[in-house]
């Protein structure tokens, strides 16, 4: 990802670059564990030692862009485009089979 959009990127573009791996039908890799349905603690704790002693890293700023904007693009995927349904299914991990309205 980041030999792609570079070391520092913007928003807009982590945002074209997961909208682009989802339309390719690939998934967010974090985003699907059939278990977690919540943020996974590991990284929680993870994030709140990043935050104290590695606040301006660039991975870790990445991994935040990624962790703050992605589930609103997995919201609006469900609301805009029933093509990417099983994508939105399995990067969520749900087993629901009922259609999207």
């Amino acid at each position: 990802m980041q030999s792609k959009i570079g070391e520092e990127p913007t928003d807009e573009a982590v945002k074209e670059y997961i909208w682009s791996t989802l339309k390719g039908g690939q998934v967010v890799p974090g985003y699907g564990h059939a278990v977690l349905r919540k943020t996974d603690p590991r990284y929680t704790a993870q994030r709140e030692f990043a935050l104290k002693h590695l606040p301006d890293d660039k991975m870790f700023k990445l991994v935040g862009q990624i962790y703050n904007l992605v589930p609103d693009i997995l919201l609006e995927v469900r609301a805009s485009d029933t093509m990417l349904d099983i994508t939105y299914r399995f990067t969520l991990g749900w087993q629901s089979q009922e259609p999207l309205a």
